[in-house]
């Protein structure tokens, strides 16, 4: 990462890593011999960060409902993946409606995230989140919900500045209220 920020001269970036699971053939030969060893493949590509207007920060932006989107059996639910067309497909959609962000929600009709974001509710001084994968309660079912390093920047942030924040299953009637 430093490497390719140092090579494209760039002290503020957007930055894509991606790692592949390496090579194809991890099968063992027909005469026993081990697997190949696997070379993963990794890619740092960056860009300049995206500028988002002020009135995004000032007045806020739309958002529209999405649906059902997040399943929790999906086990790449939770993971960041290459597999985001459904994500960009809604964020379109909602786009058309004027919409900057599409919320997902889970099968159980509970908040799950936004297409591109993860979901924060302030209400009486505290901060909610739903809950993401790997923070369940034992017998849970699994969370849909990508527990990313921006949701927790924001979550310690908000900790330091000692601002309570409840990861809990939430609500449309949460989100309206």
């Amino acid at each position: 990462v430093e490497q390719t920020l140092a090579a494209n001269d760039l002290e503020h970036a957007r930055l894509r890593l991606t790692v592949t699971a390496g090579t194809l053939s991890m099968l063992r030969s027909s005469q026993g011999e081990p697997a190949m060893q696997i070379r993963q493949t990794v890619c740092v590509q960056s860009s300049q960060p995206t500028a988002f207007a002020p009135g995004y920060f000032e007045k806020g932006v739309r958002a529209r409902l999405y649906g059902q989107g997040a399943n929790p059996f999906d086990i790449t639910a939770g993971h960041k993946t290459l597999n985001y067309w459904a994500r960009l497909r809604s964020l379109r959609q909602a786009a058309a409606s004027d919409c900057a962000e599409a919320i997902w929600l889970s099968v159980t009709n509970h908040l799950a995230s936004g297409a591109v974001s993860n979901l924060f509710l302030a209400k009486d001084g505290e901060l909610f989140t739903p809950i993401a994968r790997g923070e369940e309660k034992s017998e849970a079912l699994p969370a849909p919900v990508l527990p990313g390093i921006t949701r927790e920047a924001v979550i310690e942030t908000a900790q330091t500045q000692g601002i309570t924040v409840r990861k809990q299953m939430l609500s449309i009637d949460d989100l309206l209220d």
